[in-house]
């Protein structure tokens, strides 16, 4: 079963996509920020066929940060899919590190975000931490 991962963003949010046995995590797409959020979420995993989606979570920032990804989890629960959250920690940097070294713009490392999201996710649940 594919699973979504969800960098989620102020402005964007990243979106990535496990393989059918949700060992590997790819980057997807970005999505923005915006009052169609939810639909095209609900779009990219209908196509994917995904019903599970791994959050990510920044552990060490303010309160107020952290409610507004809850509350997203709450919004995507209500959608009917099953939410994980993961520590997000250092998943940015990863991706700006990673662009830098084949060629991103740095617009488009929200969705490699995602990617060490879920992949962080993904070995965890395959015994590889």
């Amino acid at each position: 079963m594919k699973v979504l991962g969800i960098d989620f963003g102020t402005k964007n949010v990243g979106v990535a996509t496990s393989d059918v046995e949700g060992k590997v995590a790819f980057p997807k797409t970005i999505v923005k920020r915006d009052d169609d959020l939810m639909s095209s979420i609900k779009k990219i995993a209908e196509t994917e066929d995904a019903h599970q989606i791994v959050l990510g979570i920044p552990k060490n920032v303010e309160e107020e940060w952290q409610k507004e990804v809850t509350n997203f989890q709450d919004e995507l629960k209500k959608e009917g899919f099953v939410v994980e959250l993961q520590d997000e920690s250092f998943s940015s940097h990863e991706a700006h590190q990673s662009a830098y070294g084949i060629g991103l713009k740095l617009n488009e490392t929200d969705a490699v975000a995602a990617a060490f999201i879920l992949q962080r996710y993904l070995d965890k649940q395959h015994g590889n931490n």
